[in-house]
């Protein structure tokens, strides 16, 4: 899968400008873990034990509390679109890995609002709640304050 720019062409190190992430756009939490690097990021998935996790995992809460890396107000399970939802932007063409341009061309599209947050997995190389990554994320929120995540997975 390579980087492609906003018209769709292959990005060109030096001359391509667009959207994507490094590595300060991720933070790892989790006992031997906060050293861990992205480009070796190994197996990860939603949160195991989801809702649950929420409250009982110790390095979940530090990521999310307050004054933590990933301070949040808000944290939900994003959804997908509903099928009329995604008649919206039939035509639109989005990207895995490029949520800013994806929520940035769903708002130009929509008039729906771009939300910046953080995508959180938990890492398998470790028990369930003891280790997890965040990515910094974006996805679009509708006029009744909805969240909505059109960028595709890679």
């Amino acid at each position: 899968m390579a980087l492609l720019d906003a018209d769709g062409r292959p990005a060109v190190v030096g001359e391509t400008f667009g959207y994507w992430l490094e590595s300060s756009d991720f933070v790892f939490i989790g006992e031997d873990h906060e050293d861990d690097d992205v480009m070796e990021l190994g197996k990860h998935t939603f949160p195991r034990d989801w809702p649950d996790v929420y409250t009982e995992s110790v390095a979940l809460r530090a990521l999310l509390k307050r004054r933590g890396p990933c301070a949040a107000k808000r944290v939900s399970v994003v959804p997908d679109p509903e099928e009329d939802q995604w008649a919206l932007v039939e035509g639109l063409e989005l990207r895995p890995l490029q949520s800013l341009a994806n929520a940035k061309a769903v708002c130009a599209r929509t008039d729906m609002q771009v939300v910046e947050g953080w995508a959180v997995y938990d890492l398998l190389c470790d028990v369930t709640g003891a280790a997890f990554v965040a990515e910094r994320y974006w996805w679009n929120s509708t006029s009744d304050g909805t969240w909505i995540d059109y960028s595709p997975r890679p």
